[in-house]
């Protein structure tokens, strides 16, 4: 079985699968495990540790698999190797793109998004900005004002999108807690600055004029697209299957003979770790079980 990604449903997946009896390798294109749970999830943590020790497991860090082709030839570019990998059965747990929310001048220096500050946090230690302004339109906006005020970031406002009382009351208590003010029904205006940004213009639905705020760093949370190319490169067509809960795609290319491909995680929807645990979980099992292989008994 391969398995491309290594965050929560890449690591669960393989696991999955090795406990089924199969030799797996996992593809991650960073070069450390844990997806954009990276040092935040002791549970993610401890999956990383086991499946470092279990030789039923290759794991291939600053691997990146960039090609699908004719009966299910998966490349992987693993610098200055090319592997080139006929899997029985595949697992994408590709994760996802941030989506962009453009405003005039997005572009500045100190403009990124909340997941890119928050490796800078997580992974670094680095502070990726003094006063920031996080400009979102869902809740995981939010949890990233709090991960950077944890970070000594002082943050001026959370600019959100939606209106106030469409905001779930615990995210609205969360951010009161922390000192963080909520603007609500608000955009991005402009961003200000030369070399780097130093202030935003936040226009809210009730005001004629833009509100301008001090800040050194935007951090953008727009939600996200799912990272499918290579799905979508295999011709991925097929049902849900398993459960409503935990759903993947399966035998995309059966006609032409290729592996059996399940989707996992945040490629599939996935909305939080434990769900992309659980759906990896469930796509790691199936993998062994749905292959059109036969599977040759395992030597103890």
């Amino acid at each position: 079985v391969l398995v491309v990604g290594g965050g929560p449903a890449g690591l669960s997946a393989a696991a999955a699968a090795a406990d089924a009896s199969a030799q797996v390798m996992l593809v991650e294109r960073d070069d450390r495990l844990g997806g954009r749970t990276l040092g935040r999830e002791p549970l993610v943590e401890r999956l990383i540790e086991r499946l470092s020790t279990d030789k039923r497991i290759e794991l291939l860090t600053s691997a990146e698999a960039v090609g699908w082709y004719d009966e299910g030839v998966i490349a992987v570019d693993r610098t200055p190797d090319l592997l080139i990998l006929e899997p029985q059965a595949v697992v994408l747990a590709t994760g996802a793109y941030d989506a962009g929310l453009p405003f005039p001048d997005w572009d500045l220096p100190g403009v990124m998004f909340a997941t890119a500050a928050q490796r800078l946090l997580d992974r670094h230690g680095v502070k990726p900005g003094s006063r920031a302004v996080v400009l979102t339109t869902d809740d995981a906006g939010h949890h990233a004002a709090g991960r950077l005020a944890e970070g000594a970031v002082e943050v001026v406002c959370i600019a959100d999108r939606r209106r106030s009382e469409m905001v779930p009351t615990d995210v609205l208590e969360a951010a009161a807690g922390a000192g963080v003010p909520v603007v609500g029904g608000a955009t991005a205006a402009r961003a200000h600055g030369f070399e780097r940004v130093n202030a935003l213009s936040v226009l809210t639905t009730h005001a004629r004029r833009p509100r301008r705020y001090r800040c050194d760093l935007v951090c953008i949370s727009a939600g996200v697209r799912p990272a499918d190319d290579l799905a979508y490169q295999a011709t991925a067509r097929g049902s849900l299957v398993l459960a409503p809960s935990v759903a993947v795609t399966a035998q995309p290319a059966a006609a032409a003979g290729g592996p059996a491909l399940w989707l996992a995680g945040l490629v599939n929807g996935a909305d939080t770790p434990a769900s992309a645990r659980e759906q990896g979980s469930a796509a790691g099992a199936a993998a062994v079980r749905g292959s059109r292989y036969p599977w040759p008994a395992t030597e103890e």
